[in-house]
């Protein structure tokens, strides 16, 4: 589906980035590993997509900061000649109430959730619309479409994601360059951890399918909205949450 693409994936050292950077490098995309601080987690990532026989290199940075951004776009530019489908998938969660969030905690979280797709898609985007194609993939949240008590601010910066979104997907698509999100609801990764069973139970009976989501459905729906077969899909934010909305 995706031979002679390059993929590169933000924050694809766990969770969902890392099941996208599988997924898509099944489906044949040459995928450029976006890591930070997690070097051996991007290198099990590697390890996993080279297990399918899949290709890949990492690049590091913190998209937090705009100059690191141009950075990772430019060193993957350089590296695998072009960049086809950016999956921004990088961001931090933290829960607090909203009055006693730090305000180093507020900085952070708005900084690296917006910065890193902002930015990564600034330079980008600037590529593609070059060459008259591509896909700008982002991991919202359904927080950012109805919010989330004592996630206040991470809950501001999907929803800026989203609107995001729609506004840059209305713009480059005479470019030929489309823009989606996919506003996942509960998913099984560590973002998750901090919950009892308990909690988890409760939770699993306020989602009608009855369960949180796998980071591989997350996967496979990516890669299905960065295909061909999603070629009408622009501009939009598909929630993805077992009809918990």
């Amino acid at each position: 589906m995706f031979q002679g693409k390059v993929c590169l994936i933000t924050g694809s050292s766990k969770g969902i980035g890392r099941a996208c950077a599988v997924e898509f490098s099944k489906n044949g995309a040459y995928v450029i590993v976006h890591y930070n601080k997690d070097k051996d987690g991007a290198l099990e990532t590697a390890r996993l997509i080279g297990e399918k026989h899949g290709h890949c290199q990492l690049v590091q940075g913190d998209l937090s900061s705009r100059f690191q951004c141009k950075n990772v776009i430019d060193l993957s530019l350089k590296n695998a000649g072009k960049i086809d489908i950016l999956v921004n998938n990088a961001g931090i969660s933290m829960s607090d109430p909203f009055i006693f969030t730090s305000e180093d905690n507020i900085e952070a979280l708005v900084n690296t959730n917006i910065n890193s797709f902002l930015y990564a898609s600034y330079y980008a985007s600037k590529h593609m619309v070059k060459n008259s194609h591509g896909v700008i993939l982002n991991i919202g949240s359904i927080w950012g479409e109805v919010g989330a008590s004592n996630e206040v601010i991470y809950s501001l910066t999907k929803g800026a994601m989203h609107a995001f979104t729609k506004a840059l997907g209305k713009e480059l698509g005479p470019s030929g360059v489309r823009v989606v999100s996919i506003a996942p609801g509960l998913v099984e990764t560590n973002m998750n951890d901090n919950l009892t069973p308990d909690e988890k139970s409760n939770l699993n009976l306020s989602i009608p399918i009855g369960r949180f989501a796998s980071k591989e459905e997350i996967a496979k729906f990516a890669v299905f909205l960065a295909s061909p077969s999603a070629s009408y899909a622009n501009a939009k934010v598909f929630v993805l949450d077992g009809g918990i909305l």
